[in-house]
């Protein structure tokens, strides 16, 4: 059989270079199989660069043929996006029928979710990543192949994604996949379904009509995969049900069902892969399977579009990452830079561009609360004067970049007056007004508390200290004018002043010590005008 109608000519490989690659279809090469056949490992000669190759075999007794084969190499040669896996050539010589890809060194999606010890390697983080780049993919195929086309995968499952040297997702094997429509009323295919069960869109497969839909709801399975560490046709129970239910039913369970509060508790802690349960924010949990929940949806219209998962998925990323980003920040150790405080304005910056300010809703405020919350619990004096001073600095910032135009919003310690931001706008190029929400205002007002909490905290130390100090020296001080005379200094150059001489000095040392900590800490005028918009009291 000939592909000289596919003007493929330039991929051709010869059938004599496959065998050599690998030697001659080894049983140590072998690296898969599948409804197409077997996939050996291979490396080409210098002809073709010595690229490190997987080669899919069909196999004559499987059910995929001629038209699979030909389908998938027009698709394949036309495709170029990260999250393919690159196509390098083609082998049609006698009877055979061989595709040949770039290999990818981590193998596939699935064999790392059935291994234990791969499955706990893979980060919640790197699984997003994974994720997003799956959609991307998707997306690509779906809309981005050409004008008036799109590619239907029809076979989405972790199987088919394999993974590179940096964990960065390639979707293969399109064997069943067909081209269909764009841009027209009606953009479906009538076929017999096909694909794999566990992923197949069960609307496809009672009706036969092909959607890109039917590849969001597959997706919408192999993300589940990723957030329980459980493949599709895993069995598991949920809750007292003895029987074990697959993982799109247990889903279904905890999400469709009415059941018992602790029932569903149950089949939440089966939603997540233990793996990965201790290093989870359960927000960016929540957000992620809620999009795959969407997914998986009984009604076409009611499932996401390809631009709404991955924005889904970017944003359980971005929340995820938030934490480590935020601790460093607050917990990292002193930092100034042209005598700004760095801490405080990269707070800032970061909740500028998650756009937390004008949303109606977030969790970054909560997390960064809390990550204050435990810095101030444990943390000295020094540290809590450093540690407000940033916090006044981003209260400084929040209060220049907010519009107050609501008489309502009083009950939140907005001042009717606003500070000069205009001074500031070099070192900030989001230097907009932005319309005060909800979550915002609250956040100042707790970021006011925690302020105020640190001050009284820096006070008590202070008091503590000093009161320590003091009782030394009265314990030790002279009772009777004898006493007096006795402690008195000597004129003698070689006599040393008193213990008590040194207690009071320690006091003097104390004092100074933290006058400069404060003073290296709130020296900016930043510092000054910021302390004084909150505590106005205390500026006169």
């Amino acid at each position: 059989m000939s592909s000289s109608g596919l003007n493929l000519e330039k991929y051709r490989i010869p059938l004599a270079e496959i065998i050599r690659a690998t030697d001659n279809f080894s049983s140590k090469t072998l690296i898969g199989d599948g409804g197409f056949g077997m996939v050996h490992k291979g490396q080409l000669s210098e002809l073709w660069q010595n690229p490190t190759v997987a080669i899919k075999r069909l196999d004559r007794n499987g059910y995929q043929g001629n038209n699979e084969f030909l389908n998938e190499l027009e698709m394949v040669s036309s495709f170029h996006h990260p999250n393919i896996i690159p196509f390098i050539g083609y082998c049609d010589d006698g009877n055979e029928m061989i595709i040949v890809y770039e290999y990818a060194v981590h193998g596939s999606l699935d064999r790392h979710l059935q291994d234990p010890y791969k499955r706990r390697l893979i980060t919640w983080t790197q699984r997003l990543k994974i994720c997003l780049g799956v959609a991307k993919g998707l997306k690509y195929l779906h809309s981005g192949v050409g004008e008036h086309k799109r590619v239907i995968h029809r076979d989405m499952k972790s199987a088919n994604i394999l993974l590179d040297d940096n964990l960065e997702a390639k979707i293969c094997d399109f064997g069943l996949s067909r081209f269909g429509p764009r841009n027209q009323p009606v953009t479906q295919l009538v076929t017999k379904a096909s694909g794999t069960r566990f992923y197949m869109d069960p609307i496809y497969n009672e009706r036969g009509i092909l959607r890109k839909e039917s590849d969001i709801y597959s997706l919408g399975v192999v993300l589940f995969e990723m957030s329980s560490g459980t493949l599709a046709y895993q069995g598991r129970c949920f809750g007292d049900d003895a029987k074990p239910q697959y993982l799109v039913n247990l889903v279904r369970c905890y999400y469709d069902d009415d059941r018992l509060d602790d029932e569903v508790d149950d089949g939440l802690d089966k939603l997540i892969d233990p793996y990965i349960k201790d290093h989870i924010e359960m927000s960016s949990f929540n957000m992620f399977n809620e999009i795959a929940h969407q997914c998986i949806n009984i009604k076409l219209k009611e499932r996401p579009t390809m631009d709404r998962v991955i924005e889904g998925i970017e944003e359980a990323l971005n929340i995820q990452e938030r934490n480590p980003i935020l601790t460093e920040c607050v917990l990292k150790d002193k930092i100034f830079y042209q005598g700004k405080h760095v801490a405080g304005f990269t707070i800032y910056k970061w909740l500028h561009r998650w756009k937390s300010f004008e949303a109606e809703t977030t969790s970054v405020f909560e997390q960064l609360i809390k990550i204050i919350d435990v810095a101030i619990k444990d943390c000295t004096s020094e540290y809590t004067i450093y540690l407000s001073s940033n916090v006044l600095t981003l209260l400084f910032l929040i209060q220049g970049c907010l519009k107050f135009n609501d008489s309502s919003l009083e009950g939140f310690g907005v001042s009717p007056s606003r500070v000069s931001f205009v001074k500031f706008a070099s070192e900030l190029e989001e230097a907009q007004q932005i319309e005060a929400k909800y979550p915002t205002l609250l956040f100042k007002k707790q970021l006011t508390t925690y302020i105020e909490k640190m001050y009284g905290i820096i006070c008590y130390n202070m008091k503590v200290e000093l009161r320590s100090l003091v009782t030394i020296c009265i314990d030790q001080a002279p009772q009777t004018a004898t006493q007096v005379q006795i402690f008195a200094w000597s004129d003698d150059e070689d006599s040393q002043p008193s213990d008590q001489t040194n207690n009071w000095e320690a006091i003097v040392d104390f004092l100074n010590t933290l006058l400069n900590t404060l003073k290296e800490n709130f020296n900016t005028q930043m510092s000054i005008e910021s302390f004084a918009i909150q505590y106005p009291c205390h500026c006169h």
